[in-house]
């Protein structure tokens, strides 16, 4: 498919002829952070992706008349249910337009490239630039998801070089030293109160366990994923009437196969039997030590399974490292186990769901839906960044209204 707009740009489907094409542009749109976008995580995306389309590679290019990549938008194709029926969800991933190329229309003829060939093309977390277009672009708003935080730890012991950093950005040359050196003690001071006030609303939220008959074991290693993860799956997935499919194949190829990220599986076990299961990743240099839950599926409908395997895993993470750990969802049951895990509600993502001009499947209205940290590219390498104390106090009093349980 090819589409001509203002010539001499020209709008088309990428072909693995173009792989050193996309690597210039790539090294142009995100410099030293390209070697985490190409070639091996494009690769995975659109080439070894089970649920392309033939020979179709769903990753659109814009070029000039020097056959220059100066833009480029992918779709990231994965299986889901919509009411039991199944389709191929498009997750927009990838959009980026070279510096000299803005303001002239390309990202949005790359965007109506990407709706026109997929049925469905959907985001969750995106720049505002782009929530921007998909809306111009007729896009509709679906569930909300919601963004949680755990602090474990703040580190303040280098205040004195961040506070410095700050004045350089602000001209104040060769004073920047001598004044963050004087400035330092009273940042950390704030800083202090800050981090306690955050433990505090933590423990304030904390809730205790009802399920004193039950005694859970729990497994943990590097993610693969067999039958037992489909067995467990069969199990849940009626709760929801749209969803990506937790397959082991979808899980094994996001997690397992996904470059540049190294996730672990934490398994919840009553009497031999898997009845829960837990996806994580810590950040690796050089990321912040913060860890994402990309994934939690219990066998049950009950808040309280889900808040022992949450808990569990708070534990292990806590072990590995990480200093600070965010979950996503936009279930309720889960949302009420995470609260009651002593995480801080800071974000809130709506779904943007862009059809085709010929698509014949709707979302409509949707009772419950799961949506979580492991959809879109949400998860991707690079992503992980520690939260200041300000940063999850700011963030945190702006969502307290909106949480499931009481504070």
């Amino acid at each position: 498919m090819t589409k001509n707009f203002h010539n001499p740009i020209v709008f088309r489907k990428a072909e693995e002829s173009d792989k050193e094409r996309l690597r210039l542009f790539f090294e142009k749109a995100y410099a030293d952070r390209f070697k985490y976008k190409f070639p091996d995580r494009w690769v995975w995306q659109y080439i070894n992706n089970p649920w392309r389309r033939g020979r179709d590679i769903q990753s659109y290019i814009a070029e000039d008349s020097r056959r220059n990549i100066v833009g480029h938008s992918g779709a990231l194709l994965v299986p889901a249910q919509i009411r039991g029926a199944p389709i191929v969800l498009a997750w927009g991933v990838g959009l980026f337009v070279l510096d000299p190329y803005r303001g002239k229309g390309i990202a949005k003829a790359l965007q109506e490239l990407n709706i026109f060939d997929n049925e469905i093309l959907a985001s969750i977390y995106m720049a505002p630039e782009a929530q921007a277009l998909k809306l111009s672009l007729k896009a509709r708003r679906g569930p909300t998801c919601s963004v949680y935080v755990h602090s474990i730890y703040f580190d303040n012991s280098k205040v004195t070089e961040s506070v410095e950093r700050k004045l350089a950005r602000r001209n104040f040359g060769r004073l920047s030293r001598p004044f963050a050196i004087a400035l330092s003690p009273i940042v950390a001071a704030r800083n202090q109160l800050r981090s306690l006030l955050v433990k505090a609303y933590q423990r304030r939220h904390r809730s205790r366990s009802t399920l004193f008959g039950n005694h859970y074991d729990f497994s943990e290693g590097p993610a693969s994923f067999g039958d037992e993860s489909d067995e467990l799956w069969d199990k849940a997935r009626g709760r929801y009437d749209f969803c990506v499919e937790r397959t082991s194949k979808y899980l094994n190829w996001k997690y397992r196969d996904q470059p540049g990220c190294k996730y672990r599986v934490l398994r919840m076990l009553n009497g031999g039997a898997i009845v829960g299961q837990l996806v994580y990743r810590i950040g690796m240099p050089p990321e912040a030590p913060v860890a994402f839950i990309t994934e939690v599926v219990v066998e049950a409908d009950c808040p309280e399974m889900t808040k022992q395997i949450i808990s569990e895993a708070v534990g292990v993470i806590k072990e590995r490292g990480a200093v600070q750990i965010v979950i996503a969802t936009s279930d309720c049951t889960q949302k009420v186990a995470i609260e009651g895990c002593s995480f801080l509600r800071i974000e809130d993502h709506d779904l943007l769901v862009n059809y085709s001009p010929d698509n014949s499947v709707n979302l409509g209205a949707l009772s419950r839906c799961l949506l979580t940290k492991g959809d879109h590219d949400w998860d991707q390498f690079f992503l992980a960044r520690l939260l200041s104390p300000k940063e999850v106090l700011d963030r945190f009093y702006r969502h307290k209204s909106a949480y499931v349980t009481r504070l």
